[in-house]
């Protein structure tokens, strides 16, 4: 993709209609194709509209991201940063993980997880995004004294 020779691109996750780019350093994730639902994370689209060209994620500007990993459902956008925090993105329905069934989310959001919900304190290992679904595998530590 000649808009990202520059940019020392590592990883390319793909949804149905959409893609997403990671470069080297994690300080840049880049999205284009459909943008139906927000899955580009770049900025609201009408129905049906594309992103033809790649243009990079707006991530909240008041916090410092580094992404490690990212990944794609269908509709909907999924990145972990070197923190191990999860942000996601795209087609609400619970996709996300927000519990906002018709809500999109059209830039990217900070999951918050409590440690009782991902049944100890972990590590963010990897997301996964399908059709209707997201989740986190996470890797759980085990404390002795």
């Amino acid at each position: 993709i000649k808009a990202l020779e520059d940019e020392n691109i590592v990883k390319v996750a793909c949804g149905e209609f959409h893609s997403l780019a990671l470069n080297l350093i994690g300080t840049k994730v880049f999205a284009f194709g459909r943008a139906d639902y927000g899955q580009l994370g770049t900025k609201l689209f009408d129905f049906g509209e594309c992103g033809a060209t790649p243009e990079q994620v707006a991530f909240p500007s008041e916090e410092r991201v580094i992404i490690a990993d990212i990944d794609a459902g269908s509709s909907h956008s999924m990145a972990i940063t070197i923190d191990d925090e999860v942000y996601s993105w795209g087609f609400g329905d619970g996709n996300t993980g927000f519990g906002d069934v018709q809500s999109d989310v059209v830039y990217p959001r900070k999951l918050t997880l409590t440690a009782k919900q991902i049944n100890a304190k972990g590590r963010v290992l990897a997301t996964s995004g399908g059709g209707q679904h997201g989740l986190m595998l996470v890797k759980r530590y085990a404390f002795q004294t």
